[in-house]
Formats: C-alpha cells, sequence, structure tokens
C-alpha cells in the first residue's frame, strides 16, 4: 500500500494497522552469474527502507533515497569511507614494494573485468612470472566483513581466469583477503580458503606477508 502524505505506511491485508519501520536501512543486494552458480554480491545493490505488518508479517519496502534520514545517513559515514579509501591507497603503495622485490611484472589497481555481462572492478592485481595475486582491500577487519570479503576475493580471481585467455595465459590465479591488523583475524578464511593478509597502517607493512608469496619474501617484509 502507497505511503501516505504523513509518511504513514498501512498494511494491505490489515488497512487499519500501521506497519512498522526497521529501524536504520537495509539493502536488496544485486545477484550476479559466474561459472560456479549465482553469487550475492554485496557491493552492489538498491538501500531500502522497510516496514512491516506486526499482524501477518507483510512486508514492504521503499527505495532509502526517498525517504528522511538517508542523506544525514550518508553524510554521517563518509569519514568512513575516507578512512576506507585511504587504507585502500595505503595496501596498494606497499604492494607496489612487494611487488619490487618479488620481481612482480605489474601491480594494477582498480582493474575492470567483464565477463559474461558481469562488470567487476577488482581492488589489485599483481603479476608475476608464474602467478596472478588477485587482492580484495576491506577496511574493517570483522568477522562478517572478512567473510564476504574472502568470497568476494576468491569471485574476482575467477572472473578474471574467465576474461583472459587460458591458452596464451597458464598462470595460476591466487585469490587474497587484505585487512587492517590489530583484529583477531585468522590467517585463513576457512569457508573460502583464502589467505589474510594483515596490514598495519602504523608500522607500515605487512605482518604476515610471507602467508602469501612464501620463500619468495622474508617474514616481515
Amino acid at each position: 500500500m502507497p505511503i501516505d502524505k504523513k509518511g504513514v505506511v498501512y498494511c494491505v491485508n490489515h488497512p487499519r494497522h500501521p506497519m512498522t519501520r526497521n529501524s536504520g536501512f537495509s539493502a536488496i543486494t544485486a545477484v550476479e552469474a559466474t561459472n560456479v552458480g549465482v553469487v550475492f554480491n554485496a557491493s552492489r545493490g538498491i538501500p531500502v527502507v522497510v516496514f512491516y505488518c506486526g499482524e501477518c508479517g507483510y512486508v514492504e519496502s521503499y527505495a532509502a533515497s526517498k525517504m528522511p534520514g538517508w542523506n544525514e545517513f550518508i553524510r554521517d559515514r563518509s569519514e568512513e569511507t575516507d578512512v576506507s579509501r585511504v587504507f585502500e591507497s595505503e595496501v596498494f603503495e606497499a604492494l607496489e614494494v612487494i611487488g619490487g622485490r618479488v620481481g612482480a611484472q605489474a601491480v594494477e589497481r582498480n582493474v575492470s573485468v567483464h565477463v559474461g555481462g558481469v562488470l567487476r572492478e577488482i581492488d589489485v592485481v599483481m603479476y608475476l612470472e608464474h602467478a596472478v595475486y588477485v587482492f580484495e582491500v576491506k577496511s574493517n577487519n570483522s568477522a562478517g566483513v572478512v567473510g564476504m570479503g574472502a568470497l568476494q576475493a576468491r569471485d574476482a580471481a575467477r572472473m578474471l581466469a574467465r576474461f583472459r585467455d587460458p591458452r596464451a595465459d597458464k598462470r595460476i590465479i591466487y585469490p587474497v583477503l587484505v585487512v587492517p591488523a590489530g583484529g583477531k583475524v585468522t590467517s585463513l578464511a576457512k569457508a573460502e580458503e583464502v589467505p589474510v593478509l594483515k596490514y598495519n597502517s602504523m608500522e607500515r607493512r605487512f605482518e604476515n606477508i610471507e602467508l602469501v608469496f612464501g620463500g619468495l619474501i622474508a617474514a616481515g617484509g
């Protein structure tokens, strides 16, 4: 049922009962088809405001950009966005240094891959003679972010593998997740089997770089 001029939403099944707004904002995430099945991409989608009926459970949603509070929500988190961009830049610069030490042919940032109608931007790709590393960078090391980041890193590696010509380029593609040091992050995102690098912004170094490059570089590089 359409929202009225006072911003009240009534249930289609119970017209006399105002629906309850769920606190905060939600999202309808994007669905992408890959060679391994359907992937839910949390980095793309539509922010929404959700209402529900306490009588029958009917749910109704509206675009968040059209609702009060959305602009304030975005503005309040602009600082967080800036922090994320700074962290990504620091990680990229550090990976360029590491790339020089392991003989990388190139280290590229924001690499666009278009496969099967799906466009994906990969945070960082490092090209070595015998391998290619795909890095997904997250400025948060909470369990949920690590889990989703690992999934995104693995998916990005698979998309890059489909994008290239396997007859001309037989290098193995490795997905890697990068998060801030300091949290209780395991060395491996077990569910997705993706290595997790911890970057220390204060010391400008990766704490466990040997996890990814092994004998190619000394620990603490």
